[in-house]
């Protein structure tokens, strides 16, 4: 199931929304555009939804982080030039990293004042829990093992299809437009604010 398959199952719009600010483990900043806003109001949750479409994280960069991250997808292209390389290429980015999935969560608790909002990242993929035995090419980058040891200890949820519609049957749970951001009176880093009408969240 692609990415508009998705969305569209669930009646859910991609948003046009960028989280800016983010930082990952390790300090380095970047910018992210979640795939879907959602907010379980009976908890008071904030929600990132990520889809991969049968496609693992990426477990490098533990060490030095995004930059890390980055120099591995400059670095192949120039190690394999074919065009089937090259389409793997694509897949190693930041944005498939297991560290832009925690950099978010960590990033939006640093600016939740008062921990008024509990703040989940969910990562759902029909092949999440696929128990296939991994290649040799994918364990190198890929490794699901190394990616849900990191996913535990962050809180990161790794859902299939079938959890992800559990849990979204469970609660009160609907579409954010955007975050309930603010800039702080002094100029400084926005912070997350309480949401007095739910504005902003798409009711149906």
């Amino acid at each position: 199931m692609k990415e508009q398959e998705f969305l569209q199952q669930y009646d859910y719009h991609k948003i046009d929304y960028k989280l800016h600010g983010m930082h990952d483990h390790k300090g380095n900043s970047f910018n992210a555009i979640p795939d879907v806003l959602l907010f379980e109001r009976t908890t008071n949750t904030i929600i990132i939804v990520e889809y991969k479409d049968s496609l693992p994280l990426l477990h490098v960069g533990k060490t030095k982080g995004k930059p890390a991250i980055d120099k591995l997808h400059d670095e192949y292209l120039v190690n394999y030039s074919n065009a089937g390389r090259r389409r793997y290429q694509q897949t190693l980015g930041f944005n498939h990293s297991v560290y832009k999935m925690t950099g978010m969560k960590t990033s939006l608790s640093d600016i939740n004042p008062n921990g008024h909002y509990n703040i989940e990242v969910w990562v759902v993929d029909r092949d999440m829990h696929n128990n296939r035995k991994q290649g040799k090419a994918a364990l190198q980058h890929r490794d699901k093992s190394k990616v849900a040891k990191v996913a535990d200890k962050y809180k990161i949820r790794l859902m299939n299809l079938e959890q992800f519609e559990k849990h979204i049957s469970r609660g009160d749970v609907v579409q954010m437009a955007n975050l309930p951001m603010r800039n702080n009176q002094s100029g400084g880093v926005p912070t997350l604010h309480p949401m007095s009408n739910i504005r902003g969240v798409k009711n149906d």
